[in-house]
């Protein structure tokens, strides 16, 4: 998320106007302390100019593990 705050040229504190949160909250949510509730991440998402997937699901692609079949993330 820290990276799509930059991107748009946010401090925490902006973000955290737009989004009605404090400025530390953001910071928890970015340091990965805090999971925001499905109202928040809509609204950061909106903010943000992406969608809640985008803002929150990692973009790795998994790799699948020829030897047993699993995936590894």
């Amino acid at each position: 998320m820290k990276e799509q705050r930059l991107k748009k040229g946010y401090t925490q504190q902006k973000l955290a106007e737009i989004v009605g949160v404090s400025d530390s909250t953001i910071g928890m949510i970015e340091r990965g302390e805090r999971v925001p509730s499905l109202k928040v991440a809509a609204r950061l998402a909106t903010a943000l100019g992406g969608t809640v997937n985008d803002i929150f699901l990692p973009t790795t692609t998994p790799i699948s593990d020829t030897q047993n079949g699993t995936v590894k993330r």
